[in-house]
This record gives structure tokens, sequence and C-alpha cells, in this order.
């Protein structure tokens, strides 16, 4: 039953991102530089503003369902390479390679996709050692990124710049590390 629930996550996920990128090719596709009608400016933006919010929310979903976390626990402690790691892995990367990252996310989204793609190299060069490392740096490039997306995506100021400590989305939902830390406001 479980192996059922995570393989209708993973299509709920990927249809979601399918439907994401619908939406932005249809902004794209009815956008117009030559605005001449005057109000339709801001609510172009505005709604291009919000597809792009849910880009980054269906991209990090994917690293849900594919359970980053999981994966990387499972390189660490392997003897050899799983078969199911690739694909993972490849969604992953296609996730983040499919999304209009916004100006301030975008240096650690190129980051976090190299270390996906070093992660994908490292699988298809049948190379353990490789992808323990690899798995461990996209693993923590992941956790980092989650948290400024995150942020981005409740318009909230960073953190530190609060005077707070960050509360991460995955303290709601679990990821299975028990080590979250929790707000102390």
């Amino acid at each position: 039953m479980e192996e059922l629930n995570v393989s209708s996550a993973r299509k709920l996920g990927l249809i979601a991102l399918t439907l994401v990128a619908l939406v932005a090719l249809l902004i794209a596709a009815c956008g117009d530089d030559d605005d001449d009608s005057g109000g339709n400016g801001a609510d172009l933006t505005a709604l291009e503003e919000q597809v792009t919010k849910a880009q980054v929310l269906a991209a990090m979903t994917v690293f849900r369902v594919e359970a980053i976390h999981d994966l990387d626990d499972s390189a660490q402690k392997a003897a050899e390479i799983e078969a199911g790691w690739s694909g993972q892995v490849d969604r992953m990367h296609i996730a983040m390679m499919s999304v209009t990252w916004p100006e301030d996310l975008k240096a650690d989204a190129d980051s976090l996709t190299a270390a996906l793609g070093d992660l994908a190299d490292a699988i298809e060069a049948d190379d353990l050692e490789a992808v323990k490392g690899a798995s461990g740096e996209a693993h923590a490039q992941w956790h980092d990124f989650e948290h400024e997306t995150g942020t981005y995506l409740s318009g909230e100021a960073h953190a530190e710049d609060a005077g707070h400590e960050a509360v991460a989305t995955d303290a709601a939902e679990g990821d299975g590390h028990g080590e979250e830390e929790t707000s102390g406001s």
C-alpha cells in the first residue's frame, strides 16, 4: 500500500508541474510588450509572479515526492547503487531546470541543479563513493534551498534579517530528520 501512495504522489507532483508549465506558456503566449490597454501590465506582472511561485512550489514538491532525504540515507548505507536512484535524481534535476527562478533564488538554484547533475553523473558512472558524496551534497543544498524558497513563497524577510529563527516547511510536513528546530517566538 505504501508503494501505491508514493506512486500516486509522484504522479500528482508531475501533473502539478506540468500544469504550472502550461500556465506559464499561456502567459508567455498572451503577453505583449506593446501594452496599449493601460491597466493590464500590472495584472500581467502579478500573474507572472504567481506563476513563478507556483513553479517554485511545484519543483520543491518534486523533491518531497522523490524523497531526497531517503535517497541520501540509502546511498550512505548502500553497498551498491540502487536501480531507482537514477530516475529519482533525473526527475529532481528536470524539476529544477524547468523553473524560471527569481533573481534572489537563481544562484542557489543553479548550484543545486549542478549538484544534482554531479549526482546523476556519479550514478551513471556506477561510482558508489562518488554517489555518496554527491547525494550528501545535493541533500544538504536542498535543505538550505528549501528554507530560502519557503521564505520566498511566504513573502517574509529572511529569518536572520527579521531577528528570529526560520521555521522550515518540513517541520510541519516532517521529513524524517527528527532534528527540526522550532521557533522560540
